[in-house]
């Protein structure tokens, strides 16, 4: 399982008025302009239009990766409001808000279903996959198709997410004096979640054995 770029979808957004009928699929660079904005008006529905996870028939973990999406989205809210002027976070494997103006002049590297797209030199490349004509961003590979990988997986998205949405509440209460105090915070918590999860979650996968017992 891949969760570097779940871990890195803690984004710092604002609200707009972006309507869920402004999803737009049709290109690679018309789907991210459209995720960036289903975050900003944390539209959970446009955002799980806009995301792929392989092996996900039933959308169960593109439906927790959003959830952790909007815990992300709503954290930075509360930051900015506690603390003005903090630093807004840098979003590796996505745009950034600086990068969106430099969506229509991004290298795009089209094969198949599958594309890439190279926003900034500073920016990781982005990939996508066209899914029933529209293209969405792969989240998670999804390495293992087994349905208890996939709830292994789901449990430590929610974990992340409560996590997350645990630190807004305490930012919110003003618990930390300062930003440095929050997020030194935030990942201790983050930092504890595997082991959390394991514990109240035993792994429901288990190792392939060789052979047959005799």
């Amino acid at each position: 399982m891949r969760t570097s770029f779940a871990l890195s979808l803690v984004l710092s957004l604002a609200l707009t008025g972006a309507a869920l009928a402004q999803v737009d699929a049709s290109s690679p660079k018309a789907a991210l302009k459209s995720l960036y904005l289903a975050i900003e008006q944390a539209d959970g529905t446009g955002i799980q239009q806009l995301l792929f996870v392989e092996n996900d028939p039933q959308q169960d973990v593109v439906k927790a990766y959003t959830k952790l999406i909007l815990a992300g989205r709503r954290l930075n809210e509360v930051s900015k409001q506690k603390f003005p002027g903090a630093a807004e976070a840098k979003t590796p494997g996505i745009v950034s808000p600086e990068d969106v103006a430099k969506i229509d002049a991004a290298a795009v590297t089209v094969n198949g279903d599958k594309a890439t797209v190279k926003v900034s030199a500073a920016a990781d490349p982005v990939n996508l996959r066209q899914i029933s004509g529209g293209w969405r961003l792969v989240i998670d590979q999804g390495d293992d198709a087994t349905p208890a990988h996939r709830a292994d997986r789901i449990a430590l998205i929610q974990g992340m997410t409560d996590a997350i949405n645990q630190s807004a509440d305490e930012i919110a209460a003003d618990k930390y004096p300062t930003i440095q105090d929050a997020e030194t915070a935030i990942k201790q918590r983050l930092g504890t979640v595997p082991a959390k999860v394991l514990q109240s979650n035993p792994p429901t996968s288990q190792p392939a054995t060789k052979g047959a017992e005799g």
